[in-house]
């Protein structure tokens, strides 16, 4: 492989999968706030601090999606 030239990309068009996308991680968001509160009613504490986590990871990336759905 050494002096070949990589193959170039292909264009990806992101429109396409971007209203499925946010479909899929508004659901999740709303599940995972679901399963949270089910588990803070249960006092279930690692099950709540496991779906707290996926919760706040999610809402990283619904909030770094949308971001880069302006910047572009």
């Amino acid at each position: 492989m050494t002096g070949q030239k990589p193959v170039p990309l292909e264009v990806f068009e992101a429109r396409i999968v971007q209203t499925p996308l946010q479909g899929l991680l508004r659901n999740m968001d709303s599940e995972l706030a679901r399963l949270l509160k089910h588990a803070m009613t249960s006092h279930n504490s690692e099950a709540e601090r496991r779906l707290s986590l996926f919760l706040i990871m999610l809402r990283f990336t619904k909030n770094y999606e949308a971001h880069m759905r302006h910047v572009t």
